[in-house]
């Protein structure tokens, strides 16, 4: 017993002084974070976040987007010509007038976003609480002096945090995110601009670049408009009416119309993906397309951005992660063939009748001459 109760006490003269300090960095970690959410307004006043509207403006893209996120989950995002919206159980989007349940391999970043995540980072948990997190220390850069905090990533790696120690308030997050080709990818995101909205301290820049392949994730974007918890129409937050019917499938044939046109002189029709699923195409068939009496041929591609070669002026059927199907002349549009061409003009699409190349039918004509003489000899026998 004696012996037993030596043996503990050496553990814990080994061990404790690791625990103790462990645990002395997680209370670090911790008061930094508190510092954050006070800096920030304070975490009563932003549990009573009830929803935000905000317009997200891209430098160098002509366009922006609206977002409507709710703390109760739903939300609404509004760019040209699509509009995706989550009910609270399904995810919807609208595309020039059609309405289809968001294909499950674009859901991943739909089901991240949530009002704290965008907010905030992800820095608090579901229940308005600090997550775990680890204390790195201290660090100066370009004259300003930074916490550093390490806390799990959104995708399985980690991000460490770095807070103005002046402000209190976040400015960066380095990420390590895994990645089956690169091994490791980083990516930095900064916050700037941060301004007062109904007593909540928030910013209104921010952009992410990912240093390994020098890819800007995010390019440098204004929150524009910050509105917080306003009376909500219901219908903003439900499965969207549908303007446009979708194209119709009989005998092989999809028989449908241009409903836009891209930026970059592509069609776009009313075929969803469930309606081109009749033809269980495979990658790269071939089908032809006839448009105002002119009929050519078209390869269909699953993913155009990982097609391995891609020819300029290939004529190509693709979804390009939408739910309606894009007739692509690849680099230089089809917006020059097709003058006099507008919305609603008719398109009919079917799989190609495919030749037996000239190959196979010489040898079929080599073999059955051979036979024939076979059978001539034998007769002779």
């Amino acid at each position: 017993m004696k012996k037993q109760t030596m043996l503990i006490g050496v553990f814990l003269l080994l061990v404790l002084p690791y625990l103790l300090g462990a645990e002395e960095v997680s209370d670090q970690a911790t008061q930094v974070l508190n510092r954050y959410f006070e800096a920030s307004g304070g975490i009563e006043h932003i549990r009573k976040i009830a929803n935000i509207s905000f317009t997200a403006q891209y430098e160098g893209y002509e366009y922006a987007v609206n977002y409507l996120i709710t703390a109760a989950g739903p939300f609404r995002i509004n760019e040209p010509g699509q509009t995706v919206v989550f009910d609270g159980k399904d995810y919807w989007q609208t595309y020039f007038g059609l309405v289809n349940p968001v294909p499950a391999d674009q859901l991943e970043p739909y089901r991240e976003i949530t009002l704290l995540t965008m907010l905030f980072n992800g820095l608090l948990d579901a229940s308005g609480q600090p997550v775990k997190a680890e204390y790195l220390g201290q660090e100066e850069k370009h004259g300003q002096h930074y916490d550093l905090v390490k806390v799990s990533g959104t995708h399985g790696g980690e991000r460490t945090c770095y807070f103005n120690r002046s402000t209190g308030l976040l400015e960066k997050i380095i990420e390590l995110v895994d990645d089956p080709e690169l091994v490791q990818l980083k990516n930095i995101s900064r916050f700037s601009d941060y301004q007062k909205f109904d007593g909540l301290t928030l910013f209104t820049s921010t952009e992410t670049m990912c240093v390994t392949n020098g890819i800007s994730t995010r390019p440098p974007t204004r929150l524009l408009d910050i509105k917080l918890n306003q009376d909500l129409d219901s219908v903003q937050l439900i499965k969207p009416e549908a303007t446009v019917e979708p194209a119709s499938f009989k005998e092989n044939v999809i028989t449908a119309k241009i409903i836009g046109f891209s930026r970059g002189g592509s069609a776009i029709t009313n075929i969803t993906q469930e309606v081109f699923a009749n033809f269980v195409a495979k990658d790269e068939a071939t089908f032809t397309v006839e448009i105002k009496g002119t009929a050519k041929e078209y390869k269909y591609l699953v993913d155009i951005n990982a097609a391995l070669s891609i020819g300029r002026g290939d004529y190509l059927v693709v979804f390009n992660n939408t739910p309606a199907l894009w007739l692509v002349k690849a680099f230089l549009g089809l917006r020059p063939e097709l003058e006099g061409v507008s919305e609603g003009e008719p398109v009919t699409i079917k799989p190609a009748l495919i030749q037996a190349p000239q190959t196979d039918a010489v040898e079929k004509t080599e073999t059955e001459a051979t036979k024939e003489a076979n059978n001539q000899e034998a007769t002779h026998e």
